[in-house]
Parts: C-alpha cells; sequence; structure tokens
C-alpha cells in the first residue's frame, strides 16, 4: 500500500505527465525514430515533476537526456522485480506489443520518475501505433 506521501508525489507526477506528454509527445516520437534507425526498441525518458513544469513553462525539452535501448535489453531491464523492475508478465506484455511494431513508423516510449530515496518510481509506457497512443 502507497502511504500518503508517496501517494500524493504519485499523483502529482501522473498529472503532470499527462499534460507534459500532450506538449512534447510528436518531438519524442520524432526523436526515438532517429535514434532506432529502424530497429525495435524503446526509448527510456527519467523525468521529474519539477522537470515536466519547467519545460511546459518554457516549451524547450532542455531537461531530457532519453536512453535509446533496444528490444531485449530494455525486456532485461524491466522484468526484475519492483522496485526495480515492473515484473515477468508486465516485461511479456510489453515484449509481444513492442514485437508487433513497425520500427519505421511505430514508437515505444518508458517515462519513469527519478526513483526517491527507497528505490521507489512512476511510470507510463506508450506505444504510437499508425498515428495512435497506447498506454499500457
Amino acid at each position: 500500500m502507497l502511504t500518503d506521501r508517496r501517494q500524493e508525489r504519485r499523483t502529482l507526477w501522473e498529472t503532470t505527465v499527462d499534460r507534459w506528454l500532450h506538449a512534447v509527445l510528436s518531438d519524442l516520437a520524432d526523436h526515438a525514430r532517429r535514434l532506432a534507425q529502424g530497429d525495435r526498441g524503446v526509448l527510456l525518458v527519467a523525468v521529474d515533476t519539477v522537470e515536466m513544469e519547467r519545460m511546459l513553462e518554457t516549451s524547450r525539452l532542455v531537461a531530457v537526456d532519453p536512453k535509446w535501448f533496444p528490444v531485449e535489453m530494455f525486456i532485461e531491464m524491466i522484468q526484475r522485480p519492483e522496485p526495480v523492475g515492473r515484473g515477468i508478465e508486465t516485461a511479456r506484455r510489453w515484449a509481444e506489443v513492442i514485437r508487433m511494431m513497425d520500427p519505421a513508423r511505430d514508437v515505444a516510449l518508458f517515462v519513469t520518475s527519478q526513483p526517491n530515496s527507497e528505490g521507489h518510481w512512476f511510470s507510463r509506457f506508450l506505444v504510437m501505433h499508425d498515428g495512435n497512443v497506447e498506454v499500457h
């Protein structure tokens, strides 16, 4: 169960990430396609609420340092148990979604908060497929 403080942090991050993704998703997707060079993989972006708010105010992606991971490496990372990963079942579901992507056109993004002092973090896994965004 989440503590009140952790639940507040999660709610604030989720609300902010929704607004932020609405503003930057197209730019992130273009960047992911350039990095992918036709390979399947995931663009991982670790960003906290304060950074997202700053970017929304300035309309610039200044605080983002995305990392590109080939699908196998991403799945290996994500299948670890929480709080480090998301677990084997989640990794299997996401791997299937990624393998169905057309890497020349589709994009997978994994947006996370920075871990807190206890290693807990929040995330969103999104796939842009045929112009539609699916949140997993």
